[in-house]
């Protein structure tokens, strides 16, 4: 799928493994593992969730849920 004269639409979210192993949970600072399915963030310290909807990370505390996924989609 082309968007905006060239750019092509990324069907999964491409970061690098350095970048990743940056990240910090925005509540309690705990290291983020990256999951696959679904996609998103988890905290290995205080159990959250961080998903990402349209290749964007939604890092608000608010709307962390909790891990592992009640749906049973633990895939790290």
């Amino acid at each position: 799928m082309r968007l905006f004269d060239g750019l092509l639409a990324c069907t999964a979210m491409a970061l690098d493994p350095e970048f990743v192993a940056l990240l910090r949970c925005p509540k309690c600072r705990g290291a983020l593992l990256q999951n696959k399915s679904p996609q998103g963030f988890a905290c290995t310290v205080c159990a959250l969730f961080y998903a990402v909807d349209d290749d964007l990370p939604n890092f608000l505390v608010e709307e962390a849920q909790a891990w592992p996924l009640a749906s049973g989609g633990a895939s790290l």
